[in-house]
């Protein structure tokens, strides 16, 4: 094949230069012959590790037998295969058929087999990289090194019998200008010595020194002649030829080089194809899987008999003989009778949350069958962790409802024409009695239950002591509430303060409270608290004035004393008689208490600074809104730490801290001791 350029017409005089190219040429040759070989190397690696059979490496050294993956698969398949189709322990006898009869084990024994068969195409690619590619490429590598050694050695012949001649030319330029200086001797010789005896020797003497001089110009001039004629040739024809030579050998080499890489790419894609169908053959067995299929097979292996356990009966305790009836003595039904009504109330409530949970899980169902169906969508995992949590709430709170379900049905057969007493909480604005424990009831902070039929009110702490014969005039039940003192009261919706910390200091009080901020007690009180019997002896300051705006309130006048009638009890208002005589409410932060009764407890701002430990712990009943700086927020279901003297802070209100280390007071029948 004809180049089409000329490397000694190109490059004239460039044979190191052509050298040094082919040599890297060759080093390139050593380079692709050794990546061959690491290929070959991990080749017999790989497929080593990966057949269950010993590989035969190319120079006859036998491997010792080792455990290779597709051998531990298949005795990891071995072992859990048949738990996991089967089950562990089958309820009939099953055989290996049995086994194979799982598309699940059909597809892993596939994928097992593509891996053996993977192995000996990787086996048999090593063997051919190393015969075809790698052995041509060390001989080609060795071939073309000795011949550009050769070509080497003749271009330094060539060079040196050029320089050889240069030398000769050299020598003969040496020798002509040493007769010239010669010459230049005897001819001042000959010139001094003109009258003298001599003249006739000296004269000869130039003249055999001037022919001497003169053949050895002749001499240079042929030595120039034969320098030139050489370096014409060297140049013109046996370099060129020379380059011309390797020229060749490099073309030679890549061509060579090439046909060689080219066929490793085409047993490489042999390879390719084995591996491809055997890759199509494990996605076949794939998707050939069938969960229903192996389902089925499963369950035909797993049939056991089975009954539900048996109810639960009453077991009477060994030294005691009782019945298994629900007790309905006076004492008993009181509580029997409002864990009924609580029992429905709950219920009412849950009905609405389930069937709002109950449309989420549906339609968390729904996303959860698209993104099964079509991937792309999203993150089928996170979907079906939603669905799952969705469930497990659903769960929860059916549970809770066929608990409340249960303990109504039980308690409506067992109570059954019994009519309850409190149907919803209520708020109130002025001071009311509890029917149960005669203390009062007020604010929004003290919600408490109201019977609508017969007018009585009780904290919600009292409201499963209450006996529920609703409608029964006073003294006619035959349980201890017949002497309960059912004092009606007036329910108010206005929005009522929140309580605030009576009896507060001058010293932090820098102007008077709005006195239209707070909610004011209205003329429908029909029977306040009874005055403690020490109340005469309790004396306040006046420390803002204040006019009465109702027939319950009274009015009092800045720096004045009046006399303590009835102790704030948490509603923030504080029963007096002014300096008239006139007895009424004014509100608790207008005055000062000089002197108090131990039945007084002043409510001081907590301290910025969190409570010691303490081992007593509530748990909020309902959730509270803190509206001043000395309350503290209460979050339903949340737990927090009572102070050591936090349940004796003051009438209906405890003293605690939360989990952030925030001490304040909250509303006692709000929490519950745990």
């Amino acid at each position: 094949m004809s180049a089409s350029i000329s490397y000694g017409k190109e490059l004239p005089d460039q044979v190191p230069s052509i050298n040094a190219t082919l040599t890297h040429q060759l080093v390139l040759l050593a380079d692709a012959r050794e990546l061959i070989k690491e290929r070959v190397a991990l080749e017999k690696e790989y497929a080593l590790r990966l057949s269950v059979r010993a590989i035969t490496h190319s120079v006859r050294s036998v491997f010792t037998t080792k455990q290779a993956i597709a051998k531990k698969a298949e005795e990891r398949r071995a072992k859990h295969m048949t738990p996991a189709v089967l089950g562990e322990e089958c309820s009939k006898a099953w055989s290996d058929a049995d086994v194979r009869g799982s598309t699940l084990d059909k597809a892993y024994t596939a994928l097992l087999t593509s891996i053996e068969n993977t192995a000996s195409d990787h086996d048999s690619l090593a063997s051919a990289l190393s015969a075809e590619v790698a052995d041509p490429l060390k001989t080609l590598e060795r071939s073309k090194d000795e011949s550009r050694k050769k070509q080497m050695a003749f271009f330094a012949k060539l060079v040196a019998e050029r320089d050889r001649i240069y030398g000769e030319r050299l020598k003969a330029k040496q020798k002509y200008d040493e007769e010239c200086d010669e010459v230049e001797t005897f001819r001042q010789k000959q010139d001094r010595a003109t009258d003298d005896k001599h003249a006739d020797r000296a004269a000869k003497q130039y003249d055999q020194q001037k022919t001497e001089m003169q053949n050895r110009k002749n001499a240079y001039l042929i030595q120039i002649a034969i320098a030139n004629n050489i370096k014409d040739r060297f140049y013109d024809h046996e370099l060129p030829l020379l380059e011309d030579q390797f020229q060749s050998h490099h073309a030679d080499t890549m061509r060579r080089l090439a046909r060689l890489l080219l066929h490793s790419q085409a047993l490489q894609e042999g390879y390719l194809k084995s591996v491809g169908r055997s890759v199509a053959n494990t996605q076949a067995a794939l998707n050939a899987i069938d969960p229903d299929q192996d389902q089925v097979l499963y369950a035909s292996f797993n049939r056991r008999p089975f009954s539900k356990p048996s109810d639960w009966d009453f077991e009477p305790c060994d030294r005691y003989y009782d019945t298994p009836e629900v007790i309905i003595e006076p004492e008993p039904k009181v509580l029997l009778q409002n864990k009924l009504q609580r029992a429905r109330t709950k219920i009412a409530e849950l009905i609405p949350i389930i069937e709002d949970k109950s449309r989420e899980v549906s339609r968390l169902a729904k996303i959860v069958e698209s993104y099964a169906a079509n991937p792309t969508l999203g993150n089928y995992d996170e979907v079906w962790e939603n669905l799952l949590d969705g469930t497990h709430q659903l769960t929860d709170l059916e549970l809770v409802k066929a608990t409340h379900e249960a303990e109504m049905r039980v308690l409506s057969e067992a109570l059954a024409g019994k009519l309850k007493h409190f149907d919803r909480s209520t708020s109130f604005s002025i001071p009311a009695p509890c029917g149960y424990c005669k203390t009062s009831i007020w604010g929004l902070s003290k919600p408490g239950k109201t019977c609508k039929i017969c007018g009585i009110s009780v904290h919600i702490r009292c409201e499963l002591k209450m006996p529920a014969e609703c409608g029964l005039p006073p003294g006619s039940s035959s349980s201890k509430a017949s002497s309960i003192n059912r004092n009606a009261s007036t329910r108010s919706t206005a929005p009522a303060a929140s309580p605030v910390s009576p009896n507060a200091s001058s010293a932090a009080l820098s102007s008077p409270p709005r006195a239209n901020s707070m909610t004011r007690p209205s003329a429908a009180l029909a029977a306040p608290a009874p005055a403690p019997a020490s109340a005469s002896a309790i004396q306040a300051k006046v420390l803002y004035s204040y006019s009465a705006s109702g027939e319950f309130e009274v009015s009092i006048t800045d720096g004045t004393t009046v006399g303590v009638v009835e102790p704030d009890d948490g509603s923030g208002w504080v029963k007096v008689r002014n300096e008239q005589g006139a007895e009424g409410l004014v509100p608790a932060t207008y005055i000062e208490v000089l002197s108090r009764s131990p039945t007084v407890k002043k409510r001081a701002p907590p301290p910025p600074v969190k409570a010691a430990p303490s081992a007593k712990m509530v748990k909020a009943l309902y959730s509270y809104e803190a509206s001043g700086a000395d309350e503290l927020s209460l979050q339903e279901g949340a737990t927090y730490e009572l102070t050591p003297n936090g349940e004796n802070y003051g009438d209906g209100w405890w003293e605690g801290i939360d989990s952030k280390g925030k001490k304040g007071i909250f509303p006692s029948n709000y929490v519950e001791r745990l």
